[in-house]
């Protein structure tokens, strides 16, 4: 077979498979366009998803880390979709409770009320509990179980609380001996701190039904009639009796004319001691002359001393 012949071979080959492609393209292209949009949708499509799931999990981790109060962590606990952010949300809204209803009674910036106080223990008991129930791990459990015996221990259900500190014995898992340890010692300690605080209430008035004043103590009891003495309208407080000032008589702080004043100056009847004589020297008695000299300078003789005459006083 000479070139020639093997050249048109190959240019009819070539023909045939042209016209074959455009056969089929006319034939499927609708449908391999259709199948190069899905193709591209899917992946558009997944690469959203992808992005808003990794936003929301972002967002979810930002709250979970800045919630500011118990109602924050409880909102976001029921709008996730994620079980570990409700779980942790839960965890710790109801540990951000537990101080709030450690507060006093009352009304004021340091206390609360009676009915807010009981709201906050049903919602913390409730976020407690449902921790308790969806956690595998044994520390989330533990620490869901501490915050119910809490919970129990500020209603004062001393036994529930008891129970939870026995069931945390009974949790499995290792590295959690000084939780149960201490576990142990607060369920031991129970006995001794069951004591219910005692508030006296404020008495305005008095138990033998007297009176009372505008800062609400009551008023004595009259020692005559037994009577309370009644506030005045207005002004101070004062007595049922005042004594009769007419003839009382107050005394005089001048001294009286008859009083006597003890003088200063000593009297002539006085006799104050007489001063001791002085000796006084003796006519016979010689003063010693200064010597001029030393060596004339005499010293006076021992055995004439004994001879000398003392002067009589």
């Amino acid at each position: 077979m000479d070139s020639e012949h093997r050249h048109e071979l190959k240019e009819n080959d070539l023909a045939v498979a042209i016209t074959t492609l455009k056969d089929w393209w006319a034939k499927h292209q609708m449908k391999v366009l259709g199948g190069a949009v899905v193709l591209a949708a899917l992946i558009l499509a997944i690469r959203y998803f992808s992005a808003s799931a990794t936003a929301s999990r972002d967002n979810e981790q930002y709250a979970l880390a800045t919630a500011p109060t118990p109602e924050a962590f409880r909102s976001l606990a029921q709008d996730t979709s994620n079980d570990a952010v409700k779980l942790h949300a839960n965890l710790r809204g109801a540990d951000a409770i537990l101080p709030l209803v450690r507060k006093p009674a009352g009304v004021g910036a340091d206390a609360i009320s009676e009915d807010k106080k009981k709201q906050l223990l049903d919602q913390g008991e409730s976020m407690y509990q449902s921790v308790l129930d969806a956690a595998k791990h044994p520390l989330i459990r533990i620490k869901a179980r501490l915050g119910l015996a809490a919970l129990a221990e500020t209603r004062g259900q001393w036994d529930k609380a008891k129970e939870q500190y026995l069931a945390i014995q009974n949790e499995p898992g290792e590295g959690l001996e000084f939780l149960k340890k201490r576990a142990a010692s607060f369920a031991a300690s129970l006995e001794k701190i069951q004591v219910t605080p005692v508030f006296g209430k404020e008495v305005k008035e008095s138990p033998l039904g007297g009176g009372k004043d505008p800062l609400g103590f009551p008023f004595p009891l009259d020692a005559k009639d037994g009577k309370t003495n009644e506030a005045p309208e207005k002004g101070p407080f004062t007595p049922s009796k005042t004594p009769d000032t007419k003839d009382a008589k107050t005394p005089d702080p001048s001294p009286t004319k008859d009083a006597k004043v003890p003088d200063p100056v000593p009297t002539k009847d006085a006799k104050t001691p007489a001063p001791t004589p002085t000796p006084a020297p003796t006519k016979d008695a010689k003063e010693p002359a200064p010597a001029k000299d030393a060596k004339d300078a005499k010293v006076p003789d021992p055995a004439a001393a004994k001879d000398a005459k003392t002067p009589t006083p």
